[in-house]
């Protein structure tokens, strides 16, 4: 997925820690927090030249959010991780010497806002495109974080309790929640397929979990992103084909070339089943357009 969350938290004082979770266009935390952005992604091509993102606190307290641009990398398992952080992937030198920056192209506003509990905000987002510049596909990730509110420091009460030696912290949960900025430049979106479709079973899985698996490799060719949702249908002999997975919002971004994708099914498939998958539009207004399909059948 292209929509990325990354909750932190802070020990203040000395410590921090950062916790990447999978990406989600919402996201929650406590303290009331709970933070929203659409659209899912902007894509500027053609003429356009401006465009708006909507920042949403869904929670019950008042907060404070930061905006900012950061480039991200796609690697090859699908990860979304920031330039900064990649280095110590040793797929990321490819992907990092493959990927075109947008961030020096974008301006925007307001780049700090303080939201109500309901409140929302417009961030009006400029594309600034240098003359000249070369055909491709550039991208950066706008990024929204919690700011700590002013009253989360440690007090001098709990300093006092605090014996010689002992470091006082105290723990705050924060979010940071980032959607792609695309710019294509004189470039269309890239053509997907799917390829090596596989079941595996999920054995012993709790009442929660995914009865079972489809893994495939979405692959990408052309000069842009693909972008879209994955559905699975399983049809027995004779029988009405029925919807038994998907997965949305699944991107492969220029910098790779194709991606493993996992995909939960609702139900065990077994032999003897046909499977139909299909690689849509990611299009919530109407019907979704197939970009890519393939077939399995399950022995």
């Amino acid at each position: 997925m292209t929509t990325e969350i990354r909750p932190v938290k802070k020990l203040l004082g000395l410590l921090a820690c950062l916790l990447l979770l999978p990406a989600w266009a919402h996201a929650q935390a406590g303290g009331g927090a709970d933070l929203n952005i659409s659209p899912k992604r902007l894509v500027f091509s053609g003429a356009s030249r401006s465009a708006v993102v909507y920042v949403f606190n869904r929670g019950t307290e008042s907060a404070s959010y930061s905006i900012e641009f950061v480039d991200r990398v796609m690697l090859p398992d699908g990860q979304i991780v920031a330039v900064a952080e990649a280095t110590t992937n040793a797929d990321a030198p490819a992907s990092i010497a493959a990927l075109k920056s947008a961030k020096e192209m974008l301006n925007f506003t307001p780049r700090r806002v303080t939201l109500g509990p309901g409140e929302s905000q417009i961030i009006r987002v400029r594309l600034l495109a240098p003359a000249g510049l070369a055909a491709g596909e550039y991208r950066s990730h706008m990024t929204v974080s919690t700011l700590p509110s002013e009253d989360v420091g440690v007090t001098a009460e709990q300093l006092a309790n605090v014996n010689d030696g002992q470091l006082a912290v105290k723990v705050v949960s924060l979010l940071s929640l980032s959607i792609p900025v695309i710019v294509r430049q004189e470039v269309g979106a890239g053509k997907p397929a799917l390829a090596q479709l596989a079941v595996a079973p999920n054995p012993g899985h709790a009442s929660d979990q995914p009865a079972a698996f489809l893994t495939l490799s979405l692959l990408r060719s052309g000069a842009g992103s693909v972008y879209g949702n994955i559905e699975v249908l399983a049809q027995k002999a004779g029988g009405k084909a029925e919807a038994v997975g998907g997965i949305k919002g699944v991107a492969v971004y220029p910098e790779i070339d194709h991606r493993a994708v996992q995909v939960p099914l609702g139900r065990e498939v077994h032999a003897g089943e046909h499977l139909m998958v299909r690689f849509v539009e990611d299009d919530e207004g109407g019907k979704a357009n197939v970009l890519a399909d393939a077939s399995l059948d399950v022995r």
